[in-house]
């Protein structure tokens, strides 16, 4: 087990134990758009990368590489570097940026949305390859955005179980933690404490038979609960 950077949350997953997401397991952040699931994912992926100093991959088929690197680049030195005082001039943040984020796409440990395909046959590709190479944890931004091969006239919650069941084996083989966002419909606005239940996962309810655990954001304020 590796612990998450929350100690209530690790042992809310072990059950009181100090603990945290198991090995060769799928674990699934499920969340409505705009309430920060790619934050809280890119916060997990700074804690393993540099405090637990694990070697870790992310995709991300929702930003940009110029965002999502200016991201990773802001999570890496802590704020803003491109306004910080402590970088005064242009040539030291130039620098900065080519050694932490060049350097990690050069690793081939950074897979934007504008880098390769979404097919789950080039997902699964490249994850062999990082894992060939160390990785033992990977982030995947969403999920519900990788394509299926030969899904033309099926459901979409079956082509997701499928894929999610294929990430699933994939963990287990390889004994790695594979974490990936998943969208939420619009089912909660409809209950009067619009929290969110397992059934609002867009594309699978039936998420829980394959992952190991499922965790789902919920922001009262924002959704006026």
């Amino acid at each position: 087990e590796i612990p998450t950077p929350f100690p209530r949350l690790n042992k809310l997953i072990t059950a009181g134990k100090k603990g945290g997401f198991p090995y060769g397991a799928l674990v699934a952040m499920g969340a409505r758009t705009g309430t920060g699931k790619s934050t809280l994912l890119m916060t997990f992926m700074l804690h393993y990368l540099m405090k637990l100093r694990l070697s870790v991959a992310y995709l991300n088929f929702e930003m940009s590489e110029a965002i999502l690197s200016r991201r990773f680049f802001a999570g890496v030195t802590k704020g803003d570097p491109w306004r910080h005082e402590k970088y005064p001039n242009f040539d030291q943040k130039q620098a900065l940026f080519e050694q932490v984020v060049l350097g990690w796409k050069a690793d081939g440990l950074l897979y934007p949305r504008n880098q390769g395909s979404s097919s789950l046959d080039a997902v699964l590709g490249y994850l062999r390859s990082v894992t060939d190479k160390g990785v033992r944890v990977v982030f995947i931004d969403t999920v519900n955005r990788i394509h299926t091969p030969g899904g033309k006239g099926r459901p979409r919650w079956e082509m997701m179980i499928g894929t999610l069941q294929r990430l699933e084996q994939f963990a287990l083989d390889r004994d790695i933690i594979i974490i990936c966002a998943c969208q939420e419909n619009r089912e909660q606005d409809r209950r009067q404490s619009k929290q969110p239940i397992l059934s609002d996962l867009a594309d699978s309810s039936e998420i829980e038979k394959v992952a190991a655990v499922v965790l789902q954001l919920h922001r009262p304020l924002k959704l006026g609960s």
